[in-house]
């Protein structure tokens, strides 16, 4: 095989891996769970994928698995993906995977382990400066404390999400978070900081 054949071979394995991920994620948006997972166990198993496209598909295929009802099989992967992860020697891969992994605590109920697995996702974003995964642990975090009902708790980890998503410029994430914000002060009876926190600020109208 001469070495501009074996160049194209690459670049076609390359594309055959993108088309994976495009399809496993237009599947999540519509909601089709069982194809999003069986494009992400394919990506899994896929000769061609790197390991960065490894470890990404396996914390995918547990929240997949999640969204079908299969909890079980959700930590199972989550689990290997943690390991992948830490044997790849991958911080931000950790701290994405830990996320996840806590989002299937928080489900189901599990409400201390759920805040620990956020802990210790966010403690391993903050050694690398992952100012994404931060927000979005952040985020999740004000979840945790406001399904507990200590508002304040939630407001000021609310507060650091909105923070980091708009210093990253992510409008959809910081307005999600914003209306996240607005419940929290809502349930407290600050109708005024409700309503500024719903309408949001200039830069995100």
């Amino acid at each position: 095989m001469t070495r501009r054949s074996t160049s194209r071979s690459g670049e076609v394995e390359t594309q055959a891996v993108k088309a994976l991920v495009e399809e496993a994620k237009r599947a999540e948006r519509e909601g089709r769970w069982n194809d999003a997972a069986a494009r992400y166990e394919s990506l899994v198993r896929h000769s061609s994928a790197d390991p960065q496209d490894r470890l990404s598909a396996l914390r995918w295929l547990g929240r997949a698995y999640l969204e079908q009802g299969n909890r079980g099989a959700a930590i199972d992967v989550l689990e290997a993906a943690v390991a992948a992860a830490t044997q790849a020697g991958s911080a931000s891969a950790i701290a994405q995977a830990l996320n996840v992994v806590a989002i299937v605590h928080q489900t189901g109920g599990d409400l201390d382990r759920a805040e620990s697995m956020y802990m210790e996702a966010r403690i391993t974003a903050q050694s690398i400066r992952d100012a994404e995964a931060l927000a979005m642990i952040d985020q999740n975090l004000g979840t945790v404390a406001s399904i507990r009902g200590d508002v304040r708790r939630a407001l000021e980890a609310f507060h650091l999400s909105l923070a980091g998503y708009r210093a990253l410029g992510m409008r959809d994430q910081a307005a999600q978070v914003l209306n996240n914000i607005g419940l929290a002060y809502s349930d407290l009876g600050e109708l005024d900081r409700a309503a500024s926190a719903y309408a949001g600020p200039a830069d995100l109208r």
